[in-house]
């Protein structure tokens, strides 16, 4: 009897996940894309607009200014393993909205600021939301929605961060970064070569 209960039970649960179907691409793609804009913009770019006002304001170091983004994707890298397990056994949308509270918490640190020490610290809470909410995490979560046809839908949730990474605005924000870095005492690396890709579709464009 239990034998044959576990196999009406399993092929129940046969059934339900093949009943199953995932929301529209037409739904979790635009949402996607603009929780991704407003993220990375808040986090990974913030720096390229604000270094410069916040050493002007505080007095701080510009090296620990912009350092404070490296400590943050150092977090980013250290807690994304377990981002993965967590989409793997849970799905993304309780990680994507937990990435959501770690970024808040870091810009409202970083606003209210009174030291340096404060100011890293945020930026560490910035580092697990980064870890947690760009495009790694993102990208799992609809391969988890989606499978095979994920592809597609990463391919398309890339594409909303085209407008805004346009040749002309990718050249000012360079112009900011390398101001920004030049202040700090570091140089951002040219490339001497164009990088070649023999197989485009397995390679994934950062915003």
């Amino acid at each position: 009897m239990r034998l044959r209960g576990c196999r009406v039970s399993a092929s129940a649960a046969d059934a339900a996940s093949s009943t199953y179907r995932p929301p529209s691409f037409l739904l979790v793609i635009p949402v996607l894309g603009v929780t991704q804009i407003l993220a990375w913009g808040s986090s990974y770019y913030l720096l390229a607009v604000l270094a410069q006002p916040i050493a002007g304001d505080t007095g701080w170091s510009l090296a620990w200014i912009v350092g404070g983004l490296s400590l943050g994707l150092l977090v980013a890298g250290i807690v994304s393993p377990r981002v993965g397990d967590n989409i793997q056994r849970l799905g993304g949308r309780m990680v994507l909205a937990t990435s959501a509270v770690f970024l808040a918490l870091g810009l409202i640190g970083l606003a209210l600021s009174p030291n340096l020490p404060i100011y890293i610290l945020s930026w560490l809470l910035l580092g697990v939301g980064m870890g947690a909410g760009l495009y790694d995490a993102a990208f799992a979560t609809l391969g988890r929605l989606y499978g095979q046809r994920a592809r597609t839908a990463i391919a398309t949730l890339t594409l909303f961060g085209a407008p805004f990474c346009s040749h002309s605005m990718s050249l000012r924000c360079r112009g900011s970064q390398d101001r920004t870095l030049a202040r700090a005492g570091m140089k951002m690396p040219t490339p001497r070569a164009p990088i070649r890709m023999s197989r485009p579709d397995r390679g994934w464009c950062s915003p």
